[in-house]
């Protein structure tokens, strides 16, 4: 399921986005609150019942290792997205979504489609229906 704070954080960035800044996923957050509350039961506990393994922590070469995630900090296309701030009509490789190979979208600057010479045009008439 994507973010749909990290969806608007990219889509409002003038350059990329640092993982750094990004929200915390769901899946960090979990492993996070199993690691803490392991730490805190060790603390609390001279004997401790609890295998690390199964609170947030793997093994590596006979050391311990946190687990951050099991899962990608976002969508595949939304780590890929890259967005221009073109004020004209995107017609030269200056554009950096041209310089990817990519048509402009919503997301871009001020082109967003009015006059942009980078968009792909989809004809309706050229799609199968199956009425």
């Amino acid at each position: 399921m994507e973010d749909p704070l990290l969806v608007e954080k990219v889509a409002a960035a003038k350059s990329l986005v640092a993982p750094a800044s990004w929200p915390l996923t769901e899946s960090a957050a979990k492993y996070h609150s199993f690691r803490t509350y392991y730490q805190i039961s060790v603390w609390k506990s001279k004997e401790t019942l609890l295998t690390p393994t199964e609170w947030g922590w793997f093994v590596k070469e006979n050391s311990y290792y946190p687990t951050v995630t099991d899962m990608p900090p976002a969508l595949e296309w939304l780590l890929k997205m890259i967005h221009c701030s073109c004020k004209t009509q995107c017609a030269t490789m200056r554009c950096g979504c041209k310089q990817n190979g990519l048509p402009c979208s919503a997301s871009c600057g001020v082109c967003q489609f009015s006059g942009c010479d980078n968009i792909i045009v989809i004809d309706n008439n050229d799609c199968d229906s199956d009425a």
